[in-house]
């Protein structure tokens, strides 16, 4: 038979009469000596973050002091050496210049060989203990499913973690919680998030599920104060993992990722890495393709103006079969993007995509899933080797000199 831990006396008081310690004399006497305090004073009322804030009273002080105090005289039998310490505690907390905010982004049906990946100062990629997971699925970003015994179990679930530093702050509302500073605060989060989602998407072609953003800021007496923000749509997700992170593409994610926050390579490639995103998310294989056209325009048609506008399926075929390396010919490239300029078109147009441009850069027939499929493949390679050059080329030199050996460059293989 177990036996239960004897409490200390001042333990056993504060958690069996803490309703009957507000009416003492003495619980009077401490509320008003909090606020005599020149250390806590001025801290009282609303304290927070530009995220979230909560009104810090004599009383909620002095209930934190209670309560600490009874937990640290389970360890010691000075009750007046608890009662130190536990103040210390507090003005520690409440003199705090900062509060930690975390932004957790599961990434359902993701798994890593290893369980924690440095990619940014303050950026990981990390598996969520149950805690984290806890507050995931009670934000419905995360659901359980029936495990073969019948009950409802979680996976180990992979997600990005940003942590940052945030002002604390005391005053009216009006000067705490503040929705344009924590837009402000949130916005350079938001970037990196984006980002970390579209180097993983273009790193390998297998799937996982975004759903939302879990952003939790600690309060300055302790605790933590959780939103939820909605990613852009994303496709239905399966259950059953399909993105494995090796140890292996760790270097070469976070070299894409440098190279995606890079201010100078964003310009000529913050477009179409977008656009390759949102293909990713699309519910229909048409859409699917529509999003990765308009993604190979903004990368290979980015210097042509409104004045130039001209033999555009030409143009983007012929800078396609030069600039992307794969395991084709560039002949076979250059005809494979002149059909899918014409797929898209027929699919914007209301029109039904016919055989003849369904066909693989072999030349066998195959579906619109295949052709997306292929043409995803096709255009993660250019966008990686694109982030690694980070300039776009001079389309028009290569224009004139692929013109003028049209023949020879066209035959030779991509990746040669």
């Amino acid at each position: 038979m177990a036996v239960e831990k004897e409490l200390s006396p001042w333990e056993h008081c504060v958690r069996s009469s803490w309703t009957s310690l507000k009416t003492m004399r003495e619980y009077s006497k401490a509320v008003q000596a909090i606020e005599d305090d020149p250390r806590i004073s001025a801290k009282l009322g609303l304290a927070g973050t530009a995220f979230s804030s909560y009104n810090v009273s004599a009383e909620t002080v002095l209930g934190r002091v209670l309560h600490e105090a009874a937990a640290r005289c389970i360890a010691s039998a000075h009750i007046a050496e608890a009662f130190d310490e536990a103040f210390d505690a507090l003005l520690t907390d409440i003199e705090r210049p900062s509060l930690t905010l975390e932004v957790l982004v599961p990434l359902v049906t993701m798994s890593a060989e290893r369980a924690h990946i440095d990619l940014l100062e303050g950026t990981t990629l990390t598996t969520l203990d149950s805690e984290a997971i806890g507050l995931a699925v009670s934000m419905g970003a995360v659901l359980p499913w029936p495990s073969p015994r019948g009950r409802r179990s979680i996976a180990p679930v992979i997600a990005l973690r940003v942590v940052i530093d945030v002002p604390t702050r005391f005053g009216p509302s009006n000067a705490v919680t503040n929705l344009e500073d924590a837009e402000r605060l949130v916005r350079p989060i938001r970037e990196t998030v984006t980002a970390v989602i579209q180097c993983l998407r273009l790193l390998k072609a297998d799937e996982f599920h975004a759903p939302m953003m879990l952003i939790s800021s600690a309060g300055v007496l302790g605790g933590r104060a959780c939103t939820a923000e909605g990613l852009s749509s994303e496709r239905p997700f399966q259950l059953a993992p399909s993105y494995h992170l090796k140890a292996a593409d760790e270097p070469e994610l976070t070299e894409l990722l440098r190279h995606l926050l890079d201010p100078q390579r964003r310009k000529w490639i913050a477009l179409p890495v977008r656009r390759f995103g949102f293909a990713a998310k699309r519910t229909t294989e048409e859409d699917r393709i529509v999003d990765l056209m308009i993604a190979a325009e903004a990368l290979f048609l980015n210097d042509v103006g409104e004045a130039g506008r001209g033999e555009l399926r030409y143009r983007l075929s012929l800078r396609a079969s030069l600039f992307i390396k794969c395991g084709y010919p560039r002949r076979k490239v250059f005809e494979f993007f002149k059909r899918a300029y014409d797929l898209r078109s027929a699919v914007v147009h209301g029109g039904i995509p016919s055989q003849k441009q369904l066909r693989s850069p072999g030349g066998d027939s195959i579906t619109m899933a295949q052709f997306a499929e292929i043409l995803q493949t096709l255009l993660r390679a250019a966008l990686q080797r694109a982030a690694g050059v980070g300039v776009a080329p001079k389309w028009d030199d290569d224009l004139f000199t692929a013109l003028v050996r049209s023949d020879q460059a066209l035959s030779s293989p991509v990746d040669d």
